[in-house]
C-alpha cells in the first residue's frame, strides 16, 4: 500500500468513499441538519475549489491502482475526511493515512499540533492511534463530535 495525494481526477473517488462511509457508519449520530450540511460540504465543486486554493489538501491509500482510503487536512493541521472504505478496514490502510497526515503536518506543515473532530465511534480508534479527547461531545449544527488532538514530536 502506498499513501500519496490525490490528483484532482481521483477526488471522486474519494468523495464516493466518504459519503458511503459516512452514511452507513457516522449519519445515524448526526442531525439532518448536520448530514444535509455534510453533503453540501462534499459537492465536487466545492471541494476542488478548496483543493485547488491549497486550503484543503486530500491523500488516498492505494492497494495497486485501487483507492481503499483517504484523509484531508487543512492547513492548520486539522484532520477532515478521513474515511476507509470498509472492506479495507482493518487491514491497516486507516495507520497509513493517519502516520502519514501526522507526517506531513510536522514536515511539511510545521504543526506541532494535530487536530480532529472526531466521529463518537471514532473516538477510540483516534485514542489507539495517540490522539487526547480536549474538550466533551459537541453537537453544532446538528454534527455530532468529540473535539481531539496530539502533540507532533
Amino acid at each position: 500500500m502506498i499513501v500519496r495525494e490525490l490528483e484532482k481526477q481521483e477526488r471522486k473517488y474519494a468523495l464516493d468513499i466518504i459519503w458511503s462511509v459516512f452514511c452507513m457508519d457516522v449519519a445515524e449520530v448526526y442531525e439532518q441538519e448536520g448530514i444535509d450540511a455534510f453533503h453540501e460540504y462534499l459537492k465536487q465543486e466545492n471541494i476542488d475549489q478548496l483543493c485547488d486554493s491549497g486550503e484543503l489538501l486530500m491523500f488516498g491509500v492505494f492497494e495497486q491502482e485501487e483507492l481503499e482510503g483517504t484523509i484531508s487536512l487543512q492547513r492548520r493541521g486539522h484532520i477532515c475526511n478521513y474515511y476507509v472504505r470498509r472492506s479495507c478496514q482493518g487491514k491497516g490502510a486507516g495507520r497509513l493515512l493517519f502516520d502519514y497526515a501526522k507526517r506531513y503536518c510536522k514536515e511539511e506543515l510545521h504543526k506541532t499540533i494535530m487536530t480532529v473532530d472526531a466521529a463518537p465511534e471514532a473516538v477510540k480508534k483516534y485514542i489507539h492511534m495517540g490522539m487526547k479527547p480536549i474538550d466533551e461531545m459537541q453537537m453544532i449544527h446538528g454534527k455530532c463530535y468529540v473535539p481531539m488532538a496530539m502533540e507532533i514530536l
